[in-house]
């Protein structure tokens, strides 16, 4: 998620999103195949802005790191030189440097991925991504830094410097906790009220406030981005007709409900404090992450 959301892979961003090979993924579904081959492609991309700062720099920016910092980062700039001096042997070396692997409990023509999707399935073997089945994960085992080197299954141990756990989700039911006098649970989903259309998107309807439920905390319709794309064509009709039905009481002027989205969800830099050589101070206003 945070590759698409944040763009680290844009030349021109300063996310920090660090990922090492090998790489383990768990699961079966489509999420996991997507976590698999979007970090493969991922990782030559982050090596390759890692080298690009270091030959800036040079040398002195071995300076203030610590040892564990220093070894990833000549591990980072070897790979890297290697993929530049050879281009054409990407998938190969990755390979050689670990690569990313699907680790799943079952047969993979079992997986919710591979029914859902097989094509997919075949696109991400063909990018490189290995699958192994009739695997479960028991533990991780930890390098010298506290960090993930390995991890044991009930058949195998697997080199893993990253691990990726995709499997299945709940649906995010939050608000029967906070409020449960307006939101009931049906089982592990909200309570749907049934429309006049006999099609349940809401959990709660009221003069004062009505909310819909779509997406992943629907039970119809979770599970998949397209299902939950689905949700939002089909509810659409039924949110508006409620909208266009009722007096809406806060009725402000859309350019000032959007300039208070803006001022409350942007973060940005008011000013910048030298306060030693080594110290910057930066101040930021972010209303809504405070």
């Amino acid at each position: 998620m945070a590759l698409q959301t944040l763009g680290p892979a844009r030349k021109n961003s300063l996310t920090n999103l660090q990922i090492r090979l090998p790489i383990v993924v768990i699961g079966g579904g489509l999420t996991s195949i997507d976590a698999a081959t979007e970090s493969l492609a991922y990782y030559p991309i982050m090596i390759e802005k890692f080298l690009v700062q270091f030959e800036k720099l040079g040398d002195i920016f071995f300076n203030k790191l610590s040892n564990e910092e220093i070894e990833i980062a000549k591990e980072y700039i070897a790979h890297a030189k290697q993929l530049r001096e050879n281009p054409n042997n990407k998938l190969r070396l990755l390979k050689e440097w670990g690569g990313v692997k699907i680790i799943y409990r079952k047969q993979f023509e079992e997986s919710p991925a591979y029914k859902l999707n097989h094509e997919e399935v075949e696109k991400a073997l063909e990018e490189g991504i290995e699958f192994v089945e009739n695997t479960n994960p028991i533990r991780i085992n930890v390098d010298q830094y506290n960090h993930c080197k390995e991890i044991v299954c009930n058949n195998k141990t697997l080199k893993a410097k990253t691990v990726i756990i995709a499997t299945g989700t709940n649906p995010n039911t939050t608000l029967t906790k906070e409020d449960n006098e307006h939101f009931k649970l049906n089982g592990k989903y909200f309570s749907l009220i049934k429309s006049e259309e006999n099609v349940e998107f809401f959990t709660k309807i009221s003069e004062d406030f009505s909310v819909s439920v779509l997406g992943d905390s629907h039970p119809k319709y979770s599970g998949s981005v397209v299902k939950a794309m689905a949700s939002a064509k089909h509810s659409y009709p039924l949110i508006t007709n409620y909208i266009l039905n009722h007096n809406i009481k806060n009725n402000i002027p859309y350019n000032v409900f959007f300039n208070k989205l803006n001022d409350q969800l942007t973060s940005s830099v008011i000013k910048v404090n030298r306060l030693t050589k080594n110290v910057v101070e930066i101040l930021v206003k972010s209303p809504i992450a405070v």
